[in-house]
């Protein structure tokens, strides 16, 4: 990957480039196009936008569509908001809009066009950056990997190179020393300790993602390198107990595994429910929530302390819980996440999860 990145620097270097946007000009008919039109940057962006959007419509299985048509109208919709009357500056807001949409198209594309996605990380997101190829790297080889045998040498100093720097902020900075102490008390100290073994990388870049100044928060975790790595979901789970738990990398599952309406309709009638938690502990409570609906989607992961009754929720009907369970279950079986025999009983096992976890309150 670092060598293609090299590569494709070398082929452009000494060029200079005229970007078009991915529509032709002399048909703009809104505001928004018309400014894109007249600004190089943004012409770039849009053009950059169509390559990345190009490169994600197959799902992070590796099979079948993903979600991201829908994540794309969701956001064209959004990008017009920047046309408003009590908007002060159309080009900011598009400038805003189009890098926090390329950046997470990009996370999205780290498998399927990783030349493309690495560049754009390293150009819109350095601060990033590094963690997601590290992700990827160490993805890339089988669960259980020893990464301190020989065979193995160049691809750990090249994974220890990304997470160094993050492991220097945990030392030299004072207002990291929460996270800091979180990992001390599990014995990782350094960068050499992170990937010693599967949960201690989960845990590494689970503590230092929420400590990113530069936005968008947080950020995208592709959802390629937890279906490589089904215990990598712990890594966006909540750590903190506190307001931290916000900030931690989220999995880009929803936009990038094939599309589950049902699911969707059941977290929305939960979401719509939740009472108004205080203390921002209750934070926590919103991660482990996403973090039931992300193991659903995966069909991955333990879920501790569900009961064989399913939970009874207000506003969440039987019937709709019965529609997700059979949604769920011929998805698993579509998508190779389970036998038909099991994927029946998986189902109704991740739907309890998501129901026990929503609307609680610390």
């Amino acid at each position: 990957m670092f060598l293609s990145f090299l590569a494709l620097l070398a082929a452009s270097s000494g060029q200079s480039t005229t970007f078009r946007p991915s529509f032709e000009c002399v048909n703009a008919k809104t505001t928004i196009e018309r400014e894109i039109c007249r600004d190089p940057t943004l012409a770039e962006a849009d053009s950059l936008l169509a390559r990345l959007y190009a490169a994600v419509g197959v799902s992070a299985f590796g099979k079948g569509s993903s979600n991201e048509a829908a994540a794309q109208r969701q956001w064209l919709k959004d990008r017009e908001t920047c046309d408003h009357p009590n908007q002060d500056n159309l080009n900011s807001c598009l400038s805003y809009a189009y890098g926090n949409r390329n950046k997470a198209l990009a996370v999205a594309a780290l498998y399927s066009d990783p030349d493309l996605a690495t560049v754009t990380l390293r150009k819109l997101d350095p601060e990033f950056a590094p963690m997601a190829e590290a992700i990827v790297l160490y993805a890339s080889e089988p669960v259980g990997t020893d990464w301190q045998s020989s065979p193995l040498a160049q691809k750990r100093d090249s994974l220890l190179a990304l997470l160094r720097p993050y492991q220097r902020n945990f030392e030299q900075d004072e207002m990291l020393s929460y996270g800091r102490d979180i990992l001390d008390g599990e014995g990782i100290k350094t960068a050499e300790d992170a990937i010693k073994d599967e949960n201690s990388f989960a845990r590494f870049i689970q503590v230092a993602s929420a400590y990113f100044r530069e936005g968008p928060t947080p950020r995208s975790m592709p959802c390629g390198a937890i279906v490589r790595h089904p215990d990598l979901i712990d890594a966006t789970d909540s750590a903190f107990g506190s307001t931290l738990d916000n900030f931690i990398i989220h999995p880009d599952c929803e936009e990038t595994l094939p599309p589950l309406p049902q699911l969707a309709t059941l977290i929305d009638r939960i979401i719509d429910g939740w009472p108004n938690c205080e203390g921002t502990i209750r934070f926590s409570a919103y991660r482990s929530f996403g973090a039931a609906v992300s193991k659903a989607r995966l069909a991955t992961g333990a879920d501790l302390g569900t009961s064989s009754r399913m939970p009874r929720v207000k506003g969440v009907s039987s019937a709709l819980v019965d529609a997700t369970i059979r949604e769920l279950a011929g998805y698993y079986v579509a998508n190779d996440r389970a036998p038909v025999a099991a994927a029946s009983k998986l189902a109704r096992q991740k739907v309890q999860a998501v129901m026990s976890s929503g609307r609680y309150c610390p």
